[in-house]
Order: structure tokens, then sequence, then C-alpha cells
């Protein structure tokens, strides 16, 4: 019996081993070809705004290691794959944000934008959202287009929390320009978790046997959805999006958040007044992150600071908390979470995206 438990575990440490060696060797190659793929090759660098999507893009995209289809029309705005070609400058409404605006991993159609533009059919709806945008570059890019001929009867801008760490650590606008500022020269922290930060067997694991880790991963999770207990921390404590409801928050650079909240106002407030210049209506939606429905509430320094800048200026104040408030009051924020955002991820899925264009259609027919 001794010999056979002996032989036995000599056989599973040879071919663990062989596992491992093997995952070592091509475990990336495999991940990248057949199992996981993140390729957006559609995003290219603006000298004016930073960057944004090449013109006229019609292909596969992959992210999330999920493919959707991904087309932007003539002016490099993501839009219908009928859009391919055309360059369109008059429109009667402009949406922009960042990821969660662009939609992310989701084709246009399914996109909370694309469900607006095919509920008003007889509106023309520019998409002007790029994943990484923040309130330098909402600012500067509308100014631009507008410079470039582009008019806008109306513009809506979609102010994600983790915009308030982009301004304090992504962008800086000099000479009407929006520039990267060097992370090098910034303390810039991503994960509000210690366990992550520090040195681990899991850190290893992940650089080096990457087919091996994503495996554990998906088993793990499975197990937590399964338990419906627990959400990963890097879904409920990105240091990028606490700033709503944790006191002293590092990894926010020189200006720190209370800086960083002021810039974010101070280039809305500019793009405002643009838009107050042209007699273009504007206004203001906002969202939560997944982490706010477990750590915030409804009446998020979000929506209240936001809220407070668009009285007696914007059309409309798109809020979309109490939505996703009340359903997690009903079904937990686990299952809320499960049911209106990507899974892996804290982007809105299908679900989320039709949330939040029905919050803004109801609330667009309202203000008519």
């Amino acid at each position: 019996m001794f010999n056979l438990i002996k032989i036995s575990s000599k056989i599973f440490f040879i071919i663990l081993f062989i596992f491992l060696l093997f995952d070592f060797l091509f475990g990336v190659y495999i991940l990248e070809k057949f199992y996981w793929q993140d390729k957006e090759d559609f995003r290219v660098e603006n000298d004016i705004y930073h960057h944004t999507i090449k013109k006229n893009y019609n292909g596969d995209a992959y992210f999330g290691g999920q493919k959707y289809k991904f087309c932007s029309d003539g002016s490099g705005f993501k839009s219908s794959c009928k859009n391919s070609g055309k360059i369109i400058k008059k429109f009667d409404i402009a949406i922009i944000g960042d990821s969660f605006t662009e939609g992310l991993g989701l084709p246009y159609d399914d996109t909370f934008v694309g469900i607006i533009a095919n509920n008003l059919k007889e509106k023309k709806i520019a998409n002007l959202a790029v994943s990484g945008y923040s309130p330098s570059i909402y600012y500067i890019k509308i100014k631009h287009l507008l410079e470039m001929n582009y008019s806008f009867k109306e513009v809506i801008i979609y102010i994600d929390i983790n915009d308030i760490f982009n301004e304090a650590v992504s962008y800086q606008i000099v000479n009407e320009k929006v520039k990267s500022i060097d992370k090098k020269k910034e303390k810039v922290d991503y994960l509000d978790n210690d366990v992550e930060k520090k040195f681990s067997l899991k850190k290893i694991i992940k650089k080096k046997f990457r087919f091996t880790y994503e495996n554990l991963h998906l088993l793990k999770m499975y197990l937590y959805r399964l338990q419906g207990k627990k959400i990963f921390s890097y879904v409920t404590d990105l240091n990028m999006a606490a700033w709503t409801y944790k006191n002293n928050l590092q990894g926010y650079g020189d200006l720190g958040v209370d800086g960083a909240i002021e810039k974010a106002k101070e280039n809305i407030t500019n793009l405002m007044d643009i838009l107050d210049e042209k007699k273009i209506q504007y206004s203001i939606g906002v969202y939560p992150y997944p982490q706010t429905l477990f750590h915030d509430n409804v009446n998020s320094l979000q929506v209240k600071m936001w809220k407070q800048l668009c009285q007696k200026r914007c059309k409309n104040f798109y809020n979309n908390f109490p939505y996703f408030f009340k359903e997690s009051s009903k079904i937990g924020p686990i299952e809320t979470y499960y049911k209106y955002y990507i899974y892996r991820d804290v982007h809105f899925n299908s679900n989320g995206h039709k949330v939040i264009a029905e919050n803004f259609l109801q609330n667009y027919e309202n203000k008519k």
C-alpha cells in the first residue's frame, strides 16, 4: 500500500512538473490564441485630445476574452456598422463619457447610446465617448470638434466615478491640448487592497504560469458564484472608485482626491461655458460602480457633487443610482452585480446598458 502511494505521488508530481513547464513555455500563447484575448487595435493617439478611435473601422474586437463587433464612422465615433464611411457633422445629440459610455465589450446596438439612437430614430446621435476619457478630454474634445465645424443641439456628459482618479494621475491640459501625466513621478495606487500589493505565491503564478492561474481563477469564481457570498477585490475594492465613500485615500498623485475633484469640476464648468456660449443645451448623467453598491449609498458624493454643479444650468440630470440601489435592496449587491455588470469586470453588460438607456429615454421625453 505504501509503495502504491509512493508511486502515485511520483506520477502526480511528474505530471504536475510537465504541465507547469508546458504552461511556463506556452501558456500565454494558448491563452491568447484559443482562450482569452484582449485586442482593440482600433484605438489611436490624437494630437489634440490624447486618443480616439480609428475612422471607418469595421471589424472584430476582444474584451475580457469575448469577441464583439466594433464599427466607427468617418469621424472616428463608435457607431452602427451601416455608418462606416460616412462623415456626419451635424448632430441633434452628442453623448460623451469614457469606457462605460463607449460600451466596452459590446456592439453598438447593445450599448445604451445605440439603444437610445434606435429609439430616437428621428435624431442624429453621436457617441463621442472613448475608453479612458475624463473631464479634461471631454472639454478639449468637444471644444475642438466645435472648432472643426461639428454642431450639436444637445450634449450629454456621462461622468464616471473613475474620472476623478484619471484627472489626478492621467491627464493634464497644456496649451489647449491633453497630455499624459508622467505616472512615474506620481504615487499611483489602483487597488484599495493591501493583500494584492504584497509579494505572494499568487502573484508568481499569475506572472509565470498564466494558463494555470486563469483556470484556477475561473474555478474560484465559480465557487464564489455558487456560494453567493463574495466578489473579487478587483470588482469591489478599486482605489480609483473609492473616493466617494472613503477618506484620506492615497495614490491620487500630487493633487490628491480633493484637488482632482476641483480639477474635474473646473473642466466640466469650462465645457458648460463653451456650450452656453454656443447656445447648446447640455445634461449630466451618473451611474454606480459595482463597489458603490457594496460600500456607498444612493446619495453618493458622486450624485450630490454633479447634481449641484448641474443645478440651474443643465437641461437634465440623469441619475441612475436609485434604480441600481433599489435592485440591490431587493436581491443584494452580489446578485445585482451578476445581473447588470460584465462577469469579471466593472463595466455594464447588456442588461446594465438597457437600464441606462431606459432612464435616459424616460427623462428625455419628460423634459420635452
